[in-house]
């Protein structure tokens, strides 16, 4: 065999393997809207507040979702509840450039009750999984 001939095959080698790569990406895995990210935020706050955890195990991934099926559900919404967090103002939205699909939210947020509410910025990573916007990190 040449050298050529050796280049070939492994450039035909190459190309098939990142067509098969690309044909088994996830469909349910497409990225939706972008305006989306607070979307995400507000349903899983609106599902803290309610008590609801079907909604909130729905609105929620990644890390995030491992912590809370370790911890379980009730336990996850009491201890968000407990902080009565509101989100104020979206600051800023970017894309993660450490993991693929993930942005970072900076948000305004309302914490407290009972007329001791305090206001704070902190970050909230969401990410696309099966066609949504989940929050993967607080």
């Amino acid at each position: 065999m040449t050298t050529s001939s050796n280049m070939t095959r492994l450039l035909l080698a190459v190309i098939s393997l990142g067509l098969i790569a690309c044909s088994s990406a996830k469909k349910g895995d497409a990225e939706p809207k972008p305006g989306s990210h607070a979307q995400a935020i507000n349903a899983m706050l609106d599902a803290v507040n309610r008590g609801d955890c079907k909604a909130f195990e729905a609105s929620i991934g990644g890390d995030l979702a491992a912590r809370v099926k370790k911890s379980g559900c009730a336990k996850g919404l009491e201890e968000l509840r407990e902080l009565n967090i509101e989100v104020a103002e979206v600051i800023s939205s970017k894309q993660d450039g450490r993991k693929g699909h993930g942005y970072i939210v900076r948000v305004r947020v309302s914490t407290g009750a009972h007329g001791q509410t305090k206001e704070k910025q902190t970050i909230f990573r969401v990410k696309a999984i099966k066609g949504k916007w989940v929050v993967v990190n607080i």
